[in-house]
């Protein structure tokens, strides 16, 4: 079994936080959204600016010296999490999403909350898997694809 810890995110890890989740969307967003829009995401820098944002926000996984994934949460809400895809399958996407849960119940959140679209199959098994049950679905009118609202209670 490969180790892991998780400590805060710095911005001295901001590049390969970046880097990270360019080869996520790649991978995962490229057969949802396709290859236009997806593009078009990746070069305008909203990613990475969504990165710099939440900074504060952010716990990275760490492996053998190298970050393999990080997750955002806040007022009760998983903004964003991921593994590198080249990490996935290791069992680090259920130890980094147990300790977001865990950090949001020690903030006070008994009720957790996370969106993905329908359209993610692999997250949405997975956090099912973990527990998390669909709250709600909508229609995203802007970029065509239905947005799923997942929450979990804290036991």
């Amino acid at each position: 079994m490969t180790t892991a810890s998780i400590r805060k995110a710095t911005p001295a890890d901001l590049p390969v936080l970046e880097e990270i989740a360019r080869r996520n969307i790649n991978a995962s967003y490229r057969p949802i959204l396709g290859d236009k829009a997806v593009d078009h995401f990746i070069d305008s820098g909203d990613f990475d600016r969504e990165i710099e944002t939440h900074i504060k926000d952010m716990d990275v996984l760490v492996t053998n010296g190298k970050i393999a994934g990080f997750a955002v949460y806040f007022d009760g809400l998983i903004h964003l999490m991921m593994i590198d895809v080249n990490q996935q399958g290791c069992g680090f996407g259920t130890r980094l999403l147990r300790n977001c849960e865990y950090q949001l119940n020690r903030f006070g959140h008994k009720t957790m909350r996370l969106e993905i679209s329908e359209e993610n199959e692999q997250a949405l098994n997975f956090f099912q898997k973990n527990g998390w049950h669909i709250a709600r679905k909508d229609k995203d009118p802007d970029h065509n694809f239905t947005r799923i609202l997942l929450e979990k209670t804290a036991k």
